[in-house]
């Protein structure tokens, strides 16, 4: 039970970096930063691709790794230089420094992705009772799309309240404190 709990603070910590780090807020900061629409679209296209071809190759190699928790406890920090990317960002705006970077980190960030998609489908074979399989799930389903529907509003309801880059630090800086703790 206890590594149910700890697989359930793990999802949702994990959550709330690829919240960060990806999909609608990704594009507002990038945008807000000086990013063209086109070029966050072609860039975060260039990512997915990236991820996808991750995915690919390492399902192979996935299926002959023995110390796949240690390499997921590991791969995490691939999300920090991202992460710091944003928090000096947020500091800074319109500083962005151009795609290159974004692309760089981005694409590290996006190479763990797909390596944490195959490996995370591995992890509750490792630490669980696979009869309570069913039940983990359905609790980590409502506790992560709880979580993210929450930050979602609370977001929303602070950017009508305070300056855009003023919460974003505090995201960024919250993100690197949830890549810490995964």
């Amino acid at each position: 039970m206890l590594n149910e709990i700890k697989l359930h603070i793990h999802g949702a910590l994990q959550s709330m970096i690829v919240l960060a780090l990806g999909g609608t807020l990704l594009q507002t900061f990038l945008i807000e930063n000086g990013f063209s629409e086109e070029n966050v679209a072609v860039l975060l296209s260039v990512l997915q691709i990236i991820q996808i071809v991750t995915i690919f190759a390492f399902s192979s190699v996935a299926d002959r790794l023995h110390s796949y928790k240690n390499i997921m406890a590991c791969s995490i920090f691939a999300a920090l230089p991202l992460t710091v990317y944003f928090v000096i960002l947020s500091f800074s705006p319109g500083n962005a420094g151009g795609s290159f970077w974004f692309l760089i980190l981005g694409a590290i960030f996006n190479i763990y992705l797909g390596v944490n998609n195959i490996l995370s489908y591995k992890l509750p074979y490792a630490v669980m009772d696979m009869s309570r399989y069913g039940i983990y799930n359905s609790v980590s389903g409502v506790v992560i799309g709880t979580l993210g529907f929450g930050v979602s509003i609370l977001l929303s309801f602070l950017q009508s309240t305070f300056e855009f880059f003023s919460i974003m630090r505090v995201v960024y800086i919250l993100t690197v404190v949830f890549v810490i703790l995964v």
